[in-house]
């Protein structure tokens, strides 16, 4: 959901890398979108799987505020509010 919506198109922040995911027990750090897609593309028929490790930070792509995202609540939160 975060990386769906990311993007000035989308919800208006950019993610901060790195950042980390866990999917089937193995753990993945992403240094980019590309690794993302990477990883995306393992587990396509099972998204579920792939669980973000917590914080995240983003930044705001017109105000440059950075926030950290401690939780899927606030994830959602993030997307609902956008």
């Amino acid at each position: 959901l975060l990386f769906f919506n990311a993007g000035a198109v989308q919800c208006g922040y950019d993610i901060n890398f790195p950042v980390t995911v866990e999917a089937q027990g193995v753990t993945y750090v992403l240094n980019d979108f590309t690794d993302y897609l990477n990883v995306y593309n393992m587990y396509q028929f099972q998204l579920d799987e792939i669980e973000l490790i917590y914080p995240v930070s983003i930044t705001d792509i017109n105000g440059g505020t950075v926030s950290t995202l401690n939780s899927d609540t606030d994830v959602c939160t993030l997307i609902d509010n956008c």
